[in-house]
């Protein structure tokens, strides 16, 4: 199915849809179910894909992610074998939206990675939509708002420009909650923006409105109730507290079915506006319902819930706990803030680390292009370490008996990177990998073609030099620690410094190629308690005993 014209759902997905539109949670979850496992066996993958989310969004409702999870897993593998990018970035976005709304920050910019790979394949303007509408629900969960605001704006052209009047609407509907909140953070940081804010919100809630009456849905009283909370909240968002107040009394009166997370955000609204016309004690009993229904199980975003917390204990005149969660959750926010900064840029340097690598592991290999000679591909792979583009252990031990069998006095050199646990910690796994790759360019650019350096694992090196003089053999070895002391390795990270300790012997003839090791092993660990970034060698030439 190309990206240009997706299957259409089925007719028994599109039974599920309506329960799960229905509230009928669990319905949903066991006929799509057996759904998913009878579509998998026929091989029809666009319907297991649909099945799959929307018993993933079943979970979802229920609380229950774990399972959510799995099931908007399965969602886009059974895409990914229909080649149906359009269901295949509705999973992703899904699964974004899950993991945000449960403060996992680094699974959820993942899951928007995935979705938004398959991004320029999408031909369809409704699956764009649900794409942006999935973002959208992403950064509100992770108390974005003002990127939420954006992204549902334009999922809801996406969904005019394809027809769809029930999708735009819904999209509308959760553009005015996000406003809303928007607008309560508005209000004291920059008042101006918050009243610039309000007549688009006016404009946004007529255009629900007119939708929303011409419309004969099924769930017709559940929109009902929904747009009276919505039109409260703009009554209050533009200074009308009275007229919010009357929306709200009459809604509550109506005894509306929500789940307890809306309940308390209504409650919430009807306090703030009682507040606002002087009725203390109408404020203080709903500001008690408030707290009641916001201590009802419900699934709200951590972010969302600290900011409800917080204004219904100032309402309630605990102005220090008001403060404290106030200040937890603009700690959280900036952290998300930072954190996500902070993952895009770790991807980005993991992508260059592997670029690096690329050029790196061509350039050694032409260095050493007398050594690999006559090796079949799947022997250089077995022998050559990936990351460094080094000779791996292997690698160098039968490098290092094939130089044994020839004559004249050998060298070998262990050397280890001095501190390079700190790095990790400090710096990310991913200036680790960068570190040890530049360290080998360090090394090798010193190396003559008759040399072998290797990877021993680790942060270890290892060299073999062919040098009759001792002096060359140490002026040699000083190069090397001297390029990696003296290298400039802002570039990888600010502020990083990186040195390297070593232990150099004379291999004895005869000797065996572990015995030398542990020799230079020991100096290594005289040079690192001497203070590091130093090489100690013995290069006297004496005969095996």
């Amino acid at each position: 199915m190309s990206a240009a014209a997706p299957e259409p759902a089925s007719p028994a997905v599109e039974r599920l849809r309506a329960w799960v539109a229905a509230a009928q949670f669990e319905r949903a979850i066991e006929e799509g179910g057996a759904l998913f496992r009878a579509a998998a066996a026929g091989g029809r993958w666009a319907e297991a894909s649909d099945a799959a989310l929307e018993a993933g969004r079943a979970c979802s409702n229920l609380t229950a992610s774990a399972d959510a999870q799995r099931w908007l897993h399965e969602a886009a593998q059974a895409a990914q074998r229909a080649a149906d990018p359009g269901r295949e970035c509705m999973a992703w976005g899904r699964l974004a939206s899950e993991h945000g709304r449960h403060d996992r920050l680094a699974l959820a910019l993942d899951a928007l990675d995935e979705a938004q790979r398959g991004m320029a394949q999408l031909r369809d303007p409704a699956a764009v939509g649900s794409l942006l509408a999935s973002t959208a629900a992403t950064y509100y969960g992770l108390g974005l708002t003002s990127p939420a605001l954006l992204a549902f704006e334009r999922a809801v052209e996406h969904a005019q420009r394809a027809g769809d009047a029930g999708q735009a609407a819904t999209l509308r509907a959760n553009w005015l909650i996000v406003a809303h909140s928007h607008h309560r953070l508005l209000a004291d940081a920059d008042p101006a923006a918050a009243a610039r804010l309000v007549p688009r919100m006016e404009a946004e809630l007529l255009r629900l409105e007119q939708g929303l009456g011409t419309r004969d849905a099924p769930d017709a009283p559940r929109q009902h109730w929904r747009l009276a909370h919505l039109r409260g909240c703009v009554h209050l968002d533009a200074g009308r507290p009275a007229e919010a107040a009357r929306v709200l009394e009459a809604l509550l009166a109506e005894e509306p079915r929500f789940p307890a997370p809306l309940m308390a955000a209504i409650w919430l609204s009807l306090a703030q506006a009682l507040r606002a016309t002087g009725d203390a004690a109408g404020c203080r009993r709903a500001v008690a319902e408030a707290a009641s229904a916001a201590d009802a199980p419900g699934d709200v975003p951590r972010s969302y819930d600290l900011l409800r917390r917080s204004e219904i204990a100032e309402l309630q005149g605990r102005t220090a706990d008001a403060l404290a969660l106030y200040k937890q959750y603009h700690h959280r926010t900036r952290f998300v803030m930072l954190a996500a900064i902070e993952t895009r840029l770790e991807g980005f340097l993991a992508r260059l680390a592997e670029q690096e690598a690329r050029v790196e592991v061509e350039t050694l290999r032409a260095q050493n292009a007398g050594l690999a000679e006559g090796v079949q591909r799947l022997g250089v792979l077995a022998t050559t370490d990936p990351l460094t583009g080094l000779l791996n252990r292997r690698g160098f031990e039968a490098e290092a008996a094939r130089l044994g069998t020839q004559p004249g006095p050998t060298v070998l050199a262990l050397f280890d990177l001095d501190h390079f646990k700190s790095v990790n910690d400090r710096h990310g796994h991913a200036v680790g990998d960068a570190v040890l790759r530049k360290t080998a360019e360090c090394l090798a650019g010193v190396l003559r073609a008759p040399d072998c350096l290797a990877r021993h694992g680790g942060e270890e090196f290892v060299l073999l030099l062919r040098t009759p003089e001792a002096a060359d053999a140490a002026a040699i070895l000083e190069r090397m620690r001297a390029s990696v002391h003296e290298h400039d390795w802002n570039a990888i990270a600010p502020g990083l410094a990186v040195t390297l300790s070593g232990g150099a012997v004379a291999c004895r003839p005869g000797e065996a190629l572990e015995a030398a090791l542990q020799r230079a092993d020991r100096l290594l660990y005289e040079a690192k308690h001497a203070g590091r970034n130093r090489v100690r060698i013995d290069l006297g030439r004496r005969a095996a005993p």
